[in-house]
């Protein structure tokens, strides 16, 4: 990908905790991603690209056109001033918007990689039989609890983003298994 010469068309991200009171991903472009598991997904420039990238991760297909409706984004996690990359609950089939951009108007190219794994109601990461138990119950509770976006099982972005529809969809995806 590269984003020279590139123009910022993204909102604002005001919650997306990025460095130094810059709260836009600069001179964006963006892709479409179908997520082929229920789990994390992940989506890193860190081995790829050299300059001081942002992304921001929405919710649906469409374009966001109201500021701070990320539901996951970075700019710092390989080293302060380098690439960016972020992890998100993932539903399998949903669709989900990836912003890449830069830190303040930094530009430049690079590849990144995308990854899901994992299944969503293994929210203890355990490996050990039964790998779908009783504390992926109190895992879930505790994150829903802690307005961890792990818990925003059905990927919603109206607010209040954590709600009942969240658990039905836990339950649902401990009853299907892994």
């Amino acid at each position: 990908f590269s984003t020279v010469d590139a123009t910022t068309d993204g909102p604002f991200e005001l919650g997306c905790n990025f460095c130094c009171g810059d709260v836009q991903v600069n001179q964006d472009i963006w892709y479409t991603y179908t997520a082929t598991c229920s789990g994390t997904a992940t989506l890193s420039l860190c081995a790829g690209s050299s300059f001081d990238s942002k992304v921001a991760i929405y919710n649906g297909a469409g374009c966001p056109t109201s500021p701070s409706t990320a539901i996951a984004c970075d700019d710092d996690s390989c080293g302060t001033g380098g690439p960016a990359r972020v992890s998100w609950s993932a539903i399998s089939g949903n669709t989900y918007k990836i912003r890449i951009g830069g830190f303040n108007g930094a530009t430049g190219s690079g590849t990144f990689t995308l990854s899901c794994s994992g299944c969503y109601a293994n929210c203890d990461a355990s490996t050990i039989s039964p790998i779908l138990n009783v504390n992926d119950f109190t895992c879930f509770l505790n994150r829903f609890a802690a307005g961890d976006a792990y818990a925003n099982c059905d990927g919603s972005s109206v607010p209040p983003v954590l709600n009942v529809n969240d658990f039905t969809c836990f339950l649902n995806s401990f009853a299907a298994g892994c």
